[in-house]
């Protein structure tokens, strides 16, 4: 007797392939590209993200191509006010203020990068004002100059004849600059430390960076630094090491575990903090760490198989960029111009899942309206946007991405064995909602497979629109060990339009054949 069986109404574990297809871990998918778990639906497409800046070509004349990285802080002020800042960089080195939405402004030509400016707070203006506004430190990305500094209104060179160095970070309260140039020595493999509070010696009685003394020097050379609360990260190709401790030299109290981690670093813009963690990528995958122990977020969240094959074939001509928004960490995979993937990956559960038409350079964590934001510069136009507004998910302002694409999701399911022996699979039920926003007419396609190595679906039927949850049936009677499915929205043709497509379950009705049928 046929029975009606339940496949799956959860995909909370995400996106996972280090497993064969017919053994995947209880809510998983073998593929979710512009979905998002439980958010109104156990399964639902993302809204559309957004333009934040206008197009800085036109600030610029034209001579922005693309946006390289950014900054977002606070400034203090006289009089115990403050005043936010959004502040990002061209592929040329141009600084532009984009803190107001739709609009930029130049700030003038600054440096190219090869990281993130990053904010030392507690630093002065200038030696004539005691209000410590703190500043913006832009290091020079090809080592030929000393770091640029911003206050809120000026854009300067940092004072106190500090190294002509590519990275920085900031650990207690020293800006500290790696890999770079003092007098015409070249030190790859140096960090130096800042005087204590004021990176620009503005205010304090030291009057300059003590390059002579104030440095550590580490085994291989520096591409990149972040900062726990306790532990200096200090990245190489192929190694990462840890400083720990609160004085550095001369008068130090520091330990240099060099190198504490044997993976390095792809790109420093995929450098990201997460509650008192690090998050960067390497060479084999998604790392974190709280300045002791490296988690591997690859591995853990069953993408090992995947990471490989996606870098089997990367070149230094490829990007990585990283950002966290929602406790979900978003990587952007670039070969150049070229889209090669992108990634969200849940920092609670480790669930992996993968977004389309996201050609990001750079990620930056921010604020809009109060509410956190995640900014990028994107590789194919001279823009900043913003992520935040795929959770935004049925809202008709953001069915489409900021470049006019329509959000085309997909989704594969395991391939569900059941109980050994062939089958009769005669009909499977779906659940679902595919809401049209206006007259877009969207069109999803339910297409499947009966052994598990296939790669070619057969489609039984199209989901229409219907503006409200059904449960739809769909006749497949075919004889099978078990099945699996992919859910498309068109690509292509007719059925292209925006719309929202909720997905809550999937069941499949059949029997089992008699013992003696099933030789």
């Amino acid at each position: 007797m046929a029975r009606v069986d339940q496949l799956q109404g959860s995909w909370h574990g995400g996106m996972r392939r280090d497993k064969a297809r017919s053994n995947m871990q209880q809510g998983s998918l073998w593929n979710a590209v512009d979905m998002i778990a439980d958010y109104g639906a156990p399964l639902r497409q993302r809204g559309g993200w957004v333009h934040h800046s206008q197009d800085i070509a036109s600030v610029t004349a034209g001579s922005a191509t693309y946006m390289k990285g950014g900054v977002y802080t606070t400034f203090a002020t006289s009089g115990g006010g403050e005043t936010t800042k959004n502040l990002s960089l061209d592929e040329d080195g141009h600084l532009y203020d984009v803190t107001t939405a739709s609009a930029a402004s130049s700030l003038g030509a600054a440096l190219t990068i090869k990281q993130h400016p990053i904010f030392h707070g507690g630093t002065a203006a200038s030696a004539a004002t005691a209000v410590y506004t703190g500043l913006v430190i832009i290091p020079d990305g090809t080592g030929a100059a000393v770091p640029k500094k911003y206050n809120g209104t000026t854009l300067a060179d940092l004072g106190g004849t500090p190294p002509k160095a590519r990275y920085a970070t900031v650990y207690k309260d020293y800006t500290v600059l790696g890999n770079g140039t003092v007098g015409t020595t070249y030190y790859p493999d140096r960090i130096w430390f800042s005087p204590e509070g004021d990176p620009d010696a503005a205010v304090s009685s030291i009057t300059a960076w003590d390059t002579t003394d104030s440095w550590i020097g580490l085994s291989y050379a520096v591409k990149g630094l972040a900062s726990t609360r306790n532990a200096l990260i200090v990245f190489h190709d192929n190694s990462t090491s840890r400083i720990r401790g609160s004085i550095p030299p001369p008068d130090e109290d520091m330990i240099v575990d060099d190198a504490l981690f044997s993976v390095g670093l792809y790109d420093p813009f995929s450098i990201a903090s997460h509650r008192d963690t690090v998050i960067w990528v390497s060479e084999e995958g998604v790392n974190r760490t709280d300045g002791a122990i490296l988690d591997d977020l690859t591995r853990r969240g069953g993408m090992t198989r995947y990471w490989n094959d996606l870098t089997a074939t990367a070149t230094s001509a490829w990007t990585f960029a990283g950002g966290v928004v929602r406790d979900t960490y978003y990587l952007c995979v670039m070969d150049g111009a070229t889209f090669k993937d992108c990634f969200a990956i849940d920092l609670q559960s480790l669930a992996w899942t993968r977004l389309s038409n996201v050609d990001a350079t750079s990620f930056w964590s921010g604020q809009l309206n109060r509410a956190d934001e995640l900014y990028w510069g994107r590789r194919n136009a001279a823009r900043v946007s913003r992520l935040s507004t795929i959770y935004q998910a049925g809202d008709s302002a953001y069915k489409l991405d900021g470049d006019g694409d329509a959000v085309l999701p997909a989704a594969e399911t395991p391939f569900y064995m059941g109980q050994p022996g062939p089958r009769r699979v005669r009909r499977a039920f779906l659940t679902y909602e595919l809401t049209d926003y206006a007259a877009d007419n969207p069109l999803c396609t339910m297409s499947y497979i009966l052994t598990p190595e296939e790669t070619s679906y057969t489609s039984p039927a199209s989901l229409d629109e219907n503006g409200s949850m059904e449960r739809a049936a769909f006749h497949i009677d075919k004889q099978a060990q078990g099945i699996g499915f992919k859910f498309q929205r068109s690509s292509s043709g007719a059925g292209t339009g925006a719309g929202d497509f909720l997905l809550y379950g999937i069941e499949v009705e059949g029997w089992s054949y008699e013992q003696s049928r099933r030789i």
